[in-house]
Protein backbone atom coordinates (compact mmCIF):
# COMPACT_ATOMS: atom_id res chain seq x y z
CA UNK A 1 0.00 0.00 0.00
CA UNK A 2 2.29 2.33 0.99
CA UNK A 3 4.25 1.84 -2.26
CA UNK A 4 1.65 2.04 -4.43
CA UNK A 5 0.84 5.38 -2.54
CA UNK A 6 3.92 6.51 -4.00
CA UNK A 7 5.36 6.79 -0.31
CA UNK A 8 8.43 5.03 -1.45
CA UNK A 9 11.01 5.43 1.50
CA UNK A 10 8.74 4.18 4.14
CA UNK A 11 7.32 1.11 1.67
CA UNK A 12 11.19 -0.52 1.12
CA UNK A 13 11.76 0.06 4.75
CA UNK A 14 8.99 -2.24 5.51
CA UNK A 15 10.03 -4.68 2.77
CA UNK A 16 13.26 -4.81 4.46
CA UNK A 17 11.88 -5.88 7.92
CA UNK A 18 10.01 -8.39 6.41
CA UNK A 19 12.75 -9.68 5.36
CA UNK A 20 14.45 -9.55 8.30
CA UNK A 21 11.16 -11.60 9.98
CA UNK A 22 10.86 -14.19 6.87
CA UNK A 23 13.99 -14.33 4.81
CA UNK A 24 13.34 -17.33 2.64
CA UNK A 25 9.61 -16.55 1.13
CA UNK A 26 9.81 -15.72 -1.81
CA UNK A 27 6.46 -13.94 -2.19
CA UNK A 28 8.29 -11.49 0.44
CA UNK A 29 11.38 -11.13 -2.11
CA UNK A 30 8.46 -10.22 -4.87
CA UNK A 31 6.36 -7.68 -3.15
CA UNK A 32 10.49 -6.22 -2.67
CA UNK A 33 11.02 -6.52 -6.35
CA UNK A 34 7.78 -4.95 -6.93
CA UNK A 35 8.51 -2.01 -4.86
CA UNK A 36 11.72 -0.82 -5.68
CA UNK A 37 10.54 -1.32 -9.49
CA UNK A 38 7.85 1.43 -8.38
CA UNK A 39 10.55 3.52 -6.87
CA UNK A 40 12.16 3.42 -10.04
CA UNK A 41 15.41 1.05 -8.33
CA UNK A 42 15.44 -1.15 -11.05
CA UNK A 43 18.37 -3.08 -9.75
CA UNK A 44 17.14 -3.43 -6.60
CA UNK A 45 14.17 -4.57 -8.42
CA UNK A 46 16.17 -7.08 -10.24
CA UNK A 47 18.15 -8.51 -6.86
CA UNK A 48 15.01 -9.21 -5.13
CA UNK A 49 13.42 -10.69 -8.08
CA UNK A 50 16.17 -12.79 -8.38
CA UNK A 51 16.60 -13.76 -4.69
CA UNK A 52 12.48 -14.73 -4.64
CA UNK A 53 13.81 -17.16 -7.90
CA UNK A 54 16.72 -18.76 -5.74
CA UNK A 55 14.27 -19.55 -3.30
CA UNK A 56 11.94 -21.70 -5.35
CA UNK A 57 12.79 -21.74 -9.00
CA UNK A 58 9.28 -22.37 -9.70
CA UNK A 59 7.75 -19.09 -8.41
CA UNK A 60 6.40 -17.40 -11.51
CA UNK A 61 5.96 -14.16 -9.84
CA UNK A 62 9.64 -14.12 -9.34
CA UNK A 63 10.05 -14.22 -13.34
CA UNK A 64 7.81 -11.47 -14.10
CA UNK A 65 8.57 -9.57 -11.81
CA UNK A 66 12.79 -9.86 -12.84
CA UNK A 67 11.32 -9.37 -16.41
CA UNK A 68 10.12 -5.83 -15.70
CA UNK A 69 13.11 -5.49 -13.55
CA UNK A 70 15.16 -6.05 -16.95
CA UNK A 71 13.16 -4.21 -18.94
CA UNK A 72 13.36 -1.39 -16.71
CA UNK A 73 17.32 -1.24 -17.09
CA UNK A 74 16.56 -1.69 -21.30
CA UNK A 75 17.68 -5.45 -21.00
CA UNK A 76 15.03 -5.88 -23.12
CA UNK A 77 16.85 -9.91 -24.45
CA UNK A 78 17.22 -11.13 -20.63
CA UNK A 79 13.75 -9.98 -19.73
CA UNK A 80 11.94 -11.76 -22.89
CA UNK A 81 13.98 -14.88 -21.73
CA UNK A 82 12.74 -14.75 -17.67
CA UNK A 83 9.32 -13.49 -18.39
CA UNK A 84 8.99 -16.81 -21.19
CA UNK A 85 9.92 -19.08 -17.77
CA UNK A 86 7.11 -16.94 -16.01
CA UNK A 87 4.99 -17.82 -19.00
CA UNK A 88 6.05 -21.46 -19.12
CA UNK A 89 5.42 -21.91 -15.37
CA UNK A 90 2.09 -20.92 -14.92
CA UNK A 91 0.88 -20.27 -18.77
CA UNK A 92 -1.25 -17.00 -17.27
CA UNK A 93 -1.66 -13.77 -19.32
CA UNK A 94 0.44 -11.55 -17.38
CA UNK A 95 3.17 -13.38 -18.97
CA UNK A 96 1.98 -12.59 -22.22
CA UNK A 97 1.14 -8.97 -21.19
CA UNK A 98 4.52 -8.49 -20.16
CA UNK A 99 6.15 -10.46 -22.88
CA UNK A 100 3.93 -8.12 -25.68
CA UNK A 101 5.10 -4.74 -23.57
CA UNK A 102 8.69 -5.58 -24.18
CA UNK A 103 8.65 -6.22 -27.49
CA UNK A 104 6.87 -3.17 -28.11
CA UNK A 105 9.66 -1.47 -26.33
CA UNK A 106 12.21 -3.21 -28.60
CA UNK A 107 10.10 -1.71 -31.48
CA UNK A 108 9.35 -5.18 -32.67
CA UNK A 109 5.57 -3.96 -33.18
CA UNK A 110 4.73 -6.73 -35.19
CA UNK A 111 4.65 -9.18 -32.53
CA UNK A 112 3.55 -7.41 -29.52
CA UNK A 113 0.26 -6.62 -31.47
CA UNK A 114 -0.32 -9.79 -32.34
CA UNK A 115 0.19 -10.98 -29.21
CA UNK A 116 -2.29 -8.10 -28.61
CA UNK A 117 -4.55 -9.21 -30.20
CA UNK A 118 -4.59 -12.65 -29.12
CA UNK A 119 -4.70 -11.24 -25.27
CA UNK A 120 -8.33 -9.29 -26.88
CA UNK A 121 -10.18 -12.08 -27.84
CA UNK A 122 -8.64 -14.68 -25.24
CA UNK A 123 -11.32 -16.58 -23.73
CA UNK A 124 -9.36 -16.26 -20.50
CA UNK A 125 -9.86 -12.98 -18.73
CA UNK A 126 -7.49 -10.46 -19.11
CA UNK A 127 -7.12 -7.52 -16.59
CA UNK A 128 -8.02 -4.38 -19.24
CA UNK A 129 -4.96 -2.45 -16.91
CA UNK A 130 -2.91 -5.25 -18.31
CA UNK A 131 -3.82 -4.28 -21.81
CA UNK A 132 -3.33 -0.58 -21.20
CA UNK A 133 0.45 -1.73 -20.59
CA UNK A 134 0.70 -3.38 -23.28
CA UNK A 135 -0.15 -0.42 -25.38
CA UNK A 136 2.20 1.69 -23.20
CA UNK A 137 4.82 -0.66 -24.53
CA UNK A 138 3.48 -0.02 -28.17
CA UNK A 139 3.92 4.05 -27.31
CA UNK A 140 0.12 4.06 -28.32
CA UNK A 141 -1.52 6.52 -25.89
CA UNK A 142 -5.06 6.15 -27.14
CA UNK A 143 -4.92 2.62 -26.83
CA UNK A 144 -3.65 3.31 -23.03
CA UNK A 145 -6.58 5.44 -22.02
CA UNK A 146 -8.96 3.09 -23.77
CA UNK A 147 -8.22 0.16 -21.56
CA UNK A 148 -7.44 2.38 -18.54
CA UNK A 149 -11.07 3.77 -18.82
CA UNK A 150 -12.06 -0.55 -19.41
CA UNK A 151 -10.36 -0.88 -16.11
CA UNK A 152 -11.76 2.05 -14.73
CA UNK A 153 -15.34 0.83 -15.50
CA UNK A 154 -15.01 -3.09 -14.50
CA UNK A 155 -12.79 -2.12 -11.31
CA UNK A 156 -9.74 -4.09 -12.09
CA UNK A 157 -7.54 -4.26 -9.08
CA UNK A 158 -4.73 -3.88 -10.98
CA UNK A 159 -5.52 0.11 -10.82
CA UNK A 160 -3.78 0.54 -7.64
CA UNK A 161 -0.21 0.67 -8.97
CA UNK A 162 -1.50 3.59 -11.79
CA UNK A 163 -0.36 6.18 -9.34
CA UNK A 164 3.23 4.94 -9.41
CA UNK A 165 3.90 2.35 -12.51
CA UNK A 166 6.81 3.00 -14.44
CA UNK A 167 4.73 1.48 -17.57
CA UNK A 168 3.14 4.14 -17.19
CA UNK A 169 5.59 7.35 -16.80
CA UNK A 170 5.00 8.19 -20.47
CA UNK A 171 1.39 9.18 -19.74
CA UNK A 172 1.59 10.98 -16.82
CA UNK A 173 1.42 14.93 -18.43
CA UNK A 174 -2.13 13.68 -20.31
CA UNK A 175 -4.60 15.25 -18.81
CA UNK A 176 -6.44 12.41 -19.03
CA UNK A 177 -4.41 10.30 -16.66
CA UNK A 178 -4.95 13.13 -14.11
CA UNK A 179 -8.62 12.85 -14.55
CA UNK A 180 -8.26 9.25 -13.93
CA UNK A 181 -6.18 9.58 -11.08
CA UNK A 182 -8.65 11.86 -9.71
CA UNK A 183 -12.06 9.53 -10.10
CA UNK A 184 -10.10 6.79 -8.74
CA UNK A 185 -9.52 8.85 -5.43
CA UNK A 186 -5.64 8.38 -5.88
CA UNK A 187 -5.50 12.14 -5.33
CA UNK A 188 -7.77 13.05 -2.45
CA UNK A 189 -6.16 14.48 0.71
CA UNK A 190 -6.36 12.01 3.31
Amino acid sequence: MLSNAGRHSEALAEMARARELDPFSPLIHVLSAQAAYNSRDFVAAERHARQSIAIDSNFWGGYVNLGQALAGQRRFEEALAVISEGYRLVGNAKGLTRRAYVLGLMGRRAEAQQLLRELEQSRRPVPPYEIAAVNAGLNDADGVFLALEKAYAVRDVNLVFLPVDPKMDPYRADPRFQALLDRCGFTRKR
